[in-house]
C-alpha cells in the first residue's frame, strides 16, 4: 500500500510560465490551505511559492526520476481542471485514475455527468471547508478498507491505459444510431451555465 505524503500535485504550464489569473490563485489557495492541515506534495516551478509554513513539501527528484514515478508512490492526485466546465475533463483525471491513485477534483456534479463513476474520485465540494476535506483523507490514509473502496469501480470498468479522447467515435456512435441535438443558438449553448 502506497504510505508516501498522502497528496500529490503538479504545476500547471500556466503556473510554470508565471501566468497568474483568478482560477490559479484558487488553486494555488486551496493546494496550500490543504497543505496546512495534511502532507502535500509539489512539484515544479511553484513548488516553492506553494510550500511556505504549511505541510507542502517540495518534491526534489533526481534527475532519472519523473513525475510520474515520484506521483505514483501517492495515494491521491489534486486533479484541479484548468477550467471547470460541463463536458471538461482531461488527462489530469484520467492519466492518474490509470495509476490507480485516488484524484481530487473540484465538482461532483462535472464528473458524475460525464459519467465517471461516483466512487472513484472524491470532490471538494462534498466538504463543508478544506479542514473536514483533510481529516477524511487522513482517515483513508489510515484506513486501507475505506481507501481501497475507491477502485471498487475496476470490477466493472475497464482502466484506462492511457488518455485518449473518445470523441470522435462518440460521435461517429451518435451518428450511427440516430442521435440528435438541436441547438438553435451555438453562442448561447456555449456561454450558458458551460463553466462554475
Amino acid at each position: 500500500m502506497r504510505n508516501a505524503p498522502r497528496v500529490a500535485s503538479l504545476c500547471t504550464k500556466e503556473e510554470e510560465k508565471g501566468i497568474v489569473d483568478i482560477r490559479l490563485k484558487l488553486q494555488n489557495t486551496l493546494k496550500t490551505e490543504l497543505g496546512n492541515l495534511t502532507d502535500v506534495t509539489v512539484r515544479g516551478r511553484c513548488e516553492r511559492a506553494l510550500s511556505v509554513n504549511n505541510k507542502t513539501r517540495s518534491a526534489s527528484c533526481k534527475e532519472d526520476c519523473s513525475d510520474d514515478d515520484l506521483i505514483a508512490t501517492h495515494r491521491f492526485y489534486i486533479a484541479f481542471e484548468n477550467s471547470n466546465c460541463n463536458d471538461y475533463i482531461t488527462e489530469k483525471f484520467f492519466y492518474r485514475v490509470s495509476q490507480l491513485l485516488v484524484p481530487v477534483v473540484f465538482k461532483r456534479r462535472i464528473y458524475e455527468d460525464a459519467g465517471i463513476p461516483p466512487h472513484s474520485f472524491i470532490a471538494v465540494d462534498d466538504y463543508k471547508s478544506l479542514k473536514d476535506l483533510a481529516r477524511y483523507l487522513d482517515f483513508l490514509l489510515k484506513n486501507d478498507t475505506e481507501y481501497l473502496r475507491y477502485f471498487e469501480w475496476t470490477e466493472h470498468f475497464r482502466r484506462p491505459d492511457k488518455y485518449e479522447s473518445n470523441a470522435l467515435c462518440k460521435l461517429c456512435e451518435d451518428i450511427y444510431n440516430g442521435e440528435t441535438v438541436e441547438v438553435h443558438d451555438i453562442k448561447k449553448y456555449y456561454e450558458a451555465n458551460q463553466c462554475i
